[in-house]
């Protein structure tokens, strides 16, 4: 049962902190335990609890997250961040005074432990990585939301290079599929400014974006790289005009994984 702590009918973060973590949360915290409270920084600083992407890890086994929405949404947040709130997905949204005790969900991704750690990372949400002085490489009308002046898109790739770690960074489908499974131990993927569009209305040309069932095919012919196995989690949005399409699209994804999955490594 995934229902918040204070609230019967739960909301997508608390509910993925009970799915992904083993325990109840409070409405729109994600990645803590139920002594935090919403947009309480102080009081989610000893409620952090681990998922299962720590596990995995602690077992050696490689980790992925592929997703429709940004990254740093709601429910893939819970696999490695711990906010008391879902929204704060960049330091903008992150309350002045809280900025100095607790990160936002993009730079837990990044900087933090299991988030750092993820071999393979894919999904929209590019907005909240880069500075307001930033113009989206696809949307040139819009701009980054981070005020801390920070591209952490650059520092992953930076951080990367200087551990001689074989990395790679891709924004749309042609990069995308010039990804060589075989000769990358990293991949961030961030396919959109905010969440990627639903299969029924994506651009499927080379400036366009790969589809779930792609995203997840490559993530999983890099994770098996590893012999201890791996752990993926996949995620597909929808929205009441695509319930008839996009929940077939999710499971196409996971039919075709198969196909590419040693059971053993699972």
């Amino acid at each position: 049962q995934t229902y918040n702590t204070d609230a019967q009918v739960g909301e997508s973060s608390a509910c993925a902190t009970a799915l992904l973590c083993g325990v109840k949360a409070n409405y729109e915290t994600v990645g803590l335990d139920s002594s935090a409270r919403f947009e309480d920084c102080n009081s989610s600083l000893e409620a952090r609890v681990p998922s299962l992407i720590n596990w995995a890890q602690a077992q050696g086994k490689s980790t992925g997250l592929v997703t429709t929405t940004r990254v740093t949404h709601a429910t893939p947040a819970a696999l490695y961040a711990h906010a008391a709130s879902r929204y704060w997905e960049d330091d903008g949204k992150v309350p002045p005074a809280a900025r100095t005790s607790c990160k936002d969900i993009a730079r837990q991704l990044l900087e933090d432990d299991p988030g750092r750690n993820i071999t393979v990372v894919l999904g929209g949400g590019r907005r909240h990585f880069v500075p307001k002085v930033t113009l989206d490489p696809e949307d040139p009308d819009k701009e980054g939301r981070r005020l801390d002046g920070r591209n952490l898109i650059e520092e992953w790739s930076r951080n990367h290079r200087r551990k001689n770690i074989p990395a790679k960074y891709v924004f749309n489908k042609e990069q995308f599929e010039n990804v060589d499974p075989r000769k990358v131990n990293r991949l961030l993927g961030l396919f959109a400014y905010s969440h990627m569009d639903f299969d029924v209305d994506r651009n499927t040309n080379d400036t366009g974006d790969p589809s779930l069932a792609e995203m997840t095919i490559k993530a999983l012919r890099i994770l098996a790289n590893n012999p201890e196995g791996y752990f993926l989690f996949v995620e597909g949005k929808s929205e009441v005009r695509t319930l008839e399409k996009e929940p077939l699209i999710t499971s196409c994804a996971v039919e075709r994984s198969k196909d590419t999955s040693p059971a053993r490594k699972t």
